[in-house]
């Protein structure tokens, strides 16, 4: 198997998801910020300016926008500009503007080590089958062993943070917490409830759990 280099950039931007996520408090004024910087298209910018998704969503939008446009960089100068004036904008948008102190120093730091190893490229990677999910017994067996991964799983499929909230609230035991995340996420009309989407999820920066991955991956793509 190939394996590549992860750009530094990504390597900062992944370590701090949720910190950032979390500290984005104007997501609206950071959008048209990063808009008229050509970091994020129109496209963003008015998903993050609908109505009804909470602040947290609609950071999660900003930071999946701001990766991409990094991952797009045609050379590592080009990169290295677009994390930077991203860094420069968050300073200013961000009441804790020690989070881009901190992803700064991270970033030099990371930068003087040199390129991080990338995961080699596998058949997890970019599947385009869709299986889709006959029954929520199922996948929460499948997933049982990442209950403690709960919210970041559920974050990963599009779940609404309101929700996960009150489902955490709710509810004591991380095991209950994935089975009615994944209730939510299977009775949701607008999910793409598929083991290609857990997959995802599975092999995702905030979660990890490649070996459940693949167990899956066997079991109910490999063989249909």
């Amino acid at each position: 198997m190939a394996s590549s280099k992860k750009a530094p950039e990504l390597v900062v931007l992944q370590e701090f998801a949720d910190i950032i996520q979390e500290a984005i408090v104007e997501p609206l004024s950071l959008s048209s910020k990063l808009y008229s910087r050509d970091i994020i298209d129109r496209k963003v910018q008015m998903s993050v300016l609908e109505h009804g998704s909470s602040s947290y969503d609609k950071a999660m939008t900003l930071h999946k926008a701001i990766e991409a446009k990094i991952q797009a960089a045609g050379s590592e100068s080009e990169r290295a500009k677009i994390f930077m004036i991203v860094l420069e904008t968050m300073e200013d948008q961000i009441p804790l503007d020690s989070v881009a102190e901190r992803m700064r120093d991270r970033y030099e730091k990371v930068k003087s080590e040199g390129p991080t190893e990338a995961a080699p490229t596998d058949e997890l990677a970019d599947l385009k089958s869709k299986t889709p999910i006959k029954r929520l017994s199922e996948v929460l067996n499948a997933l049982i062993e990442a209950s403690d991964k709960w919210y970041q799983i559920g974050i990963q499929l599009d779940i609404p943070s309101h929700a996960l909230k009150s489902i955490q609230k709710e509810n004591r035991e991380d095991k209950d917490r994935l089975m009615f995340m994944l209730d939510h996420w299977i009775t949701n009309e607008k999910s793409e409830v598929t083991w290609e989407s857990v997959i995802n999820a599975l092999i995702s920066p905030s979660v990890e759990r490649r070996s459940i991955a693949y167990k899956v991956k066997e079991k109910f793509i490999s063989s249909s």
